[in-house]
């Protein structure tokens, strides 16, 4: 068994600890309640300074990964626009050559 990295989900981390003490769903449910005008869960409308929102962004930003840095490699195995067309033309050219008896496909 490998034992884990410092700071990477070793219970006793610092970081790890405090990333798991801070409730990143309840943060998102209440800013999307926030923007999307809706009541939280006395009938009331969620209503938040902007120095809350801040605080939360901040939390959300300490909790949850940073995906603007994430490096996301994709392959395209797909022909291109060149390539397909080329063999739209010929199959094109093919059909055509054999609907017209040009050329004889049977044996």
């Amino acid at each position: 068994m490998v034992a884990p990295t410092k700071g990477a989900k070793d219970p006793k981390s610092w970081d790890y600890t405090r990333r798991e003490r801070i409730k990143s769903g309840e943060i998102i449910n209440r800013l999307q309640a926030f923007v999307f005008d809706k009541n939280d869960s006395n009938g009331k409308p969620v209503v938040l300074s902007s120095v809350q929102v801040n605080a939360a962004l901040g939390l959300l930003k300490k909790s949850l990964p940073d995906l603007k840095s994430a490096e996301v490699h994709v392959t395209d195995n797909r022909d291109s626009h060149e390539d397909w067309l080329a063999k739209e033309v010929a199959r094109n050219a093919v059909e055509t050559a054999v609907e017209s008896g040009i050329l004889n496909t049977k044996g």
